[in-house]
């Protein structure tokens, strides 16, 4: 019983921390994609 308790915590904790780097990924992709999208070079 403590075993799958402790099972589920790693669980959520790992979950967790995937939402977070996602989060970031995304954050960091869309930011790239501002940079190098060319109708914003063209606009300048």
């Amino acid at each position: 019983q403590v075993l799958i308790q402790l099972k589920e915590a790693e669980n959520r904790e790992i979950q967790r921390v995937i939402n977070k780097y996602h989060q970031q990924h995304r954050l960091l992709s869309s930011m790239l994609n501002c940079r190098t999208s060319p109708h914003i070079e063209t606009s300048v």
